[in-house]
């Protein structure tokens, strides 16, 4: 969002590498020395480490983006869309915890599934019509979701999230089940898939900047996701490591691709004044896939893995617990009967969940070719800001309608700063 503010479309691309090397040098650095400090000490201390972090970042954020505000705090905490806010979030919830809750805790067809599904879908479709039709200051805007290009890319862009992350939290699982990899070893493992997803991301990056063209990273993206989690369904217990450090590498390159353009493709597709709306709801629709790559994946593994169990009679309880039941497997000697038909049990489930990735990626990379070209050679956002403050500026109690020809402390320019904050100070930057 601070990118749709400050630099031009065409030149977003090129510094969002920047920004994205530099997270995707946390997550390469978090796994490993996040797996040396739950092995040398406690798993607590993970979370112990970030609070200076956090407390750096509270009190940096407010020294180097200071914002000007021509309403008081209570007037902008009013214009916020609490209603639509409340239900949105709940019902969101609600639809997550159905779907995690789904042949784990309970049964598909028990009231402990359907309920919160139903009611969370339910949720959801009265929010979008109450967003369309009551809200003033609707949380989900309707003009971001009206051509077919922005549909697939905020589509593309949940399914990303449920694939990248289920992936990021299902692949180390393997490593440390199937593997019986110590959390040190499985975080160095685990490195291929940010270590190339860098400079693709930046490679992407440059090729957008020069050549305006966002389409062909993206296919070329989900082309090589959809074929990196196809192979991730050939891991067992005999992987060799340069076949997984390949395959991960296959992985690597398509998300970093798609992680770049995918985002940009959003604000090239919105109307002048509407970037920033688009890059939060693109950054939105991307976490919520998020939560749902987790969930999801979690059933599509439990289920493959208790259906393996019951073939070979062994209790299906050890799926629910899988996670936990690794350090008992860990103590299971090796070559035993036992060992090798839940170590099996663990292949076939996650082969369950590769599988539903595989399926993700490959609809992406389909639904991706339904995205048209648009320009990217726009002006820079202050520019942009200002012709949609015109546009708002156009208040049907406001004469004359444009802002330059609004008297300073009159009426009409009154009117303006309370239709739309923003505005006002773009009217200011106009006259100065």
């Amino acid at each position: 969002m601070i990118y749709a503010d400050i630099v031009p479309l065409r030149d977003r691309p090129k510094w969002y590498g920047v920004v994205l090397a530099s997270w995707a040098g946390g997550n390469c650095i978090g796994p490993a020395l996040g797996g040396l400090i739950a092995q040398k000490t406690t798993w607590r201390w993970i979370f112990y480490v970030m609070f200076p972090f956090c407390i750096l970042g509270i009190t940096a954020i407010p020294w180097f983006f200071p914002k000007e505000h021509s309403l008081r705090s209570e007037q902008r905490v009013a214009r916020l869309d609490w209603i639509g806010g409340v239900f949105f979030v709940s019902s969101t919830t609600l639809f997550l915890l159905s779907i995690s809750w789904g042949g784990v805790q309970f049964e598909w067809s028990s009231a402990g599934t359907l309920a919160p599904l139903c009611l969370g879908s339910a949720g959801l479709i009265w929010t979008w019509f109450y967003e369309q039709r009551w809200a003033e200051n609707p949380v989900l805007q309707q003009r971001l979701f009206t051509s077919a290009s922005q549909l697939s890319t905020y589509i593309c862009g949940s399914l990303q999230g449920i694939v990248l992350y289920g992936q990021l939290y299902y692949i180390p699982f393997y490593f440390t089940s199937v593997k019986t990899y110590l959390p040190l070893k499985t975080g160095v493992a685990t490195l291929p898939v940010m270590l190339i997803a860098v400079p693709s991301s930046i490679v992407a990056g440059v090729f957008v900047t020069r050549t305006k063209n966002y389409r062909l990273p993206i296919w070329i993206g989900w082309m090589l996701t959809a074929v990196g989690s196809g192979l991730t369904l050939l891991f067992d217990t005999n992987t060799p490591t340069s076949e997984w450090a390949a395959i991960l590498v296959v992985v690597g390159f398509g998300h970093g691709a798609v992680l770049n353009a995918q985002s940009f493709a959003t604000q090239a597709m919105c109307k002048h004044g509407d970037e920033t709306l688009a890059a939060a709801m693109y950054t939105f629709t991307r976490q919520f896939g998020m939560a749902l790559g987790v969930g999801i994946g979690g059933s599509a593994f439990q289920n493959a893995m208790s259906l393996k169990l019951r073939q070979m009679d062994l209790p299906t309880e050890l799926a629910k617990d899988s996670e936990a039941y690794v350090t008992e497997l860990h103590k299971l000697p090796d070559g035993s009967t036992l060992k090798g038909q839940i170590l099996e049990a663990y292949v076939f489930g996650f082969r369950g969940v590769y599988l539903f990735f595989t399926c993700i990626s490959g609809l992406a990379f389909l639904l991706s070719l339904l995205m048209k070209h648009f320009d990217m050679d726009g002006e820079v956002d202050e520019q942009r800001g200002l012709d949609r403050s015109i546009g708002l500026a156009r208040h049907p109690h406001i004469s004359p309608p444009m802002p330059q020809y609004l008297e300073i402390g009159s009426r009409d320019e009154l009117l303006a700063q309370i239709a739309d904050p923003p505005s006002a100070l773009m009217i200011r930057r106009a006259r100065a």
